[in-house]
């Protein structure tokens, strides 16, 4: 996968200064992703695709950025978006990227959901007197490799 206008490049210590400041800790596998690319706006337009048991399409989705780590530049930046939906999504995720219309994509920061990948359907959420639900959220892979994998 080719990403364009990505954030400056990361270490894995980088990484775990951003987990320590929000009190988390990150899949590997996204973690890996983060320091190879650190965000960025897929460049030829790429959707993620998934077949269901009976073999038809059950998801397909463009994905318009991933969210990276910059201090700098919080317009798509991990932390930023952190704090805007931590009140609106389950505190078991984080968002990781965008598909372009306001869902995001999501990723299991703790417990059973740790490393499994969502879609958090904004048209979905919850008012904003109530505590955020799964109701609007739907599993998309069981982990970022296998996300990835389903990016034509």
């Amino acid at each position: 996968m080719e990403l364009r206008k990505s954030y400056k490049s990361l270490t894995y210590n980088d990484i775990e200064k951003v987990e320590a400041e929000l009190e988390i800790k990150l899949p590997q596998d996204y973690k890996s992703f983060l320091v190879k690319h650190n965000g960025g706006q897929p460049k030829d337009g790429i959707k993620f695709m998934k077949k269901d048991h009976t073999d038809d399409i059950a998801w397909d989705f463009p994905i318009n950025v991933f969210f990276g780590i910059d201090e700098n530049d919080t317009s798509y930046e991990l932390l930023t978006m952190y704090a805007i939906f931590c009140d609106r999504m389950p505190s078991q995720l984080i968002p990781i990227a965008d598909d372009g219309i306001g869902n995001k994509i999501c990723i299991g920061i703790h417990g059973e959901y740790f490393g499994k990948v969502y879609l958090w359907k904004f048209d979905g959420e919850n008012k904003e007197d109530e505590e955020p639900t799964f109701d609007n959220i739907d599993m998309l892979a069981e982990n970022f490799e296998e996300f990835t994998n389903h990016l034509k």
